[in-house]
This record gives structure tokens, C-alpha cells and sequence, in this order.
């Protein structure tokens, strides 16, 4: 026969194993993206915000799919879907 004491300590045990239970770092749930081009120094834009010049290396990005354009002056501007993964840094090289 199960008492209330039974019922309490399981309740208890069960808490604190999902208390303990360790989170994955921030780190881990971010995404990274290496961006180069040739000819170097070319602007970058991710989700139509600027975020630097090739070579570039960005961090901290959110998972999922991205919108990554890569312009310079003189050149055909190169825009790619591109899909990111938490904990992984994915690279992208372009000639323009």
C-alpha cells in the first residue's frame, strides 16, 4: 500500500532530478557563420542588417534560416539562403 509519505518523497526525488537536470550553454544554442569573398573586403549583410566585411566572422547568430548577401561596388551582389545549426559554425566563400 502506497502512503503519503511514499507519494511525498517521490514528489521530492522527482524534483530535484529535474532541478539538476544540466543546461546546455548559451554557447551551444547559438550559431556561428565564416563568411569570405574574392575579391576580399566585401560588405556582408545577414537578415538585410549589415555585420561587417569579408573575411568575416560572426557569432552568437540564431539558428535557423538566414538571408546572407555579400555586395562590392563594380560587382554582381551574391544573396544566399543559408541554414544554420546550433553549435556549429558553418562557412561560406563567394566570388563575386
Amino acid at each position: 500500500m502506497v502512503t503519503v509519505r511514499d507519494v511525498r518523497v517521490l514528489f521530492w526525488f522527482l524534483v530535484i532530478s529535474i532541478l539538476t537536470v544540466p543546461v546546455p550553454a548559451q554557447a551551444e544554442l547559438s550559431s556561428a557563420l565564416d563568411v569570405a569573398s574574392v575579391p576580399r573586403g566585401a560588405a556582408v549583410s545577414l537578415d538585410g542588417e549589415p555585420v561587417g566585411r569579408t573575411p568575416a566572422s560572426l557569432t552568437g547568430l540564431t539558428p535557423g534560416l538566414h538571408r546572407l548577401e555579400i555586395s562590392s561596388r563594380g560587382y554582381r551582389t551574391e544573396t544566399r539562403w543559408i541554414r544554420l545549426r546550433a553549435g556549429r559554425t558553418e562557412q561560406v566563400s563567394v566570388t563575386l
